[in-house]
């Protein structure tokens, strides 16, 4: 499993960036690229998806971006993709309380979940983020 990457931003785009490890040119997925510039050192903590049909390297700035991100993938039918879409609507901290507080309208409007992914995810993981209920 890799669990972190580091090196030179070789190039960005809206949905992650290149990284160059050793000579390597790794594509890694992240929530947001705006605070990225080519040519810049970067330190991410990653997730690895293996699939059928390839691998996929998810990027984070920090422990807990990461650890959000593997809990929204402990509920059924929420792939890293998904996860991903998520976590780039709002601020972590935000969808946390919402999540935490099953707060279904600010998870339809802001993260742009239908209702019942919204009321599943709620449901499923409003306790682990501090919710009652």
């Amino acid at each position: 499993m890799i669990r972190e990457i580091r090196g030179t931003i070789s190039s960005v785009d809206p949905l992650g960036a290149v990284i160059n490890v050793s000579g390597w040119g790794v594509y890694v997925h992240l929530p947001s690229s705006e605070l990225l510039t080519e040519g810049s050192e970067v330190h991410l903590k990653t997730f690895l998806s293996l699939k059928q049909d390839g691998v996929d390297l998810y990027g984070f700035f920090a422990e807990e971006e990461l650890s959000f991100f593997e809990l929204l993938l402990t509920v059924p039918n929420v792939g890293p993709k998904t996860a991903l879409s998520i976590m780039r609507k709002g601020p972590r901290v935000a969808l946390e309380s919402a999540i935490a507080s099953r707060d279904i309208d600010y998870l339809t409007r802001v993260a742009g979940l239908g209702k019942k992914a919204a009321e599943k995810i709620a449901v499923e993981l409003s306790e682990k983020l501090g919710g009652h209920g």
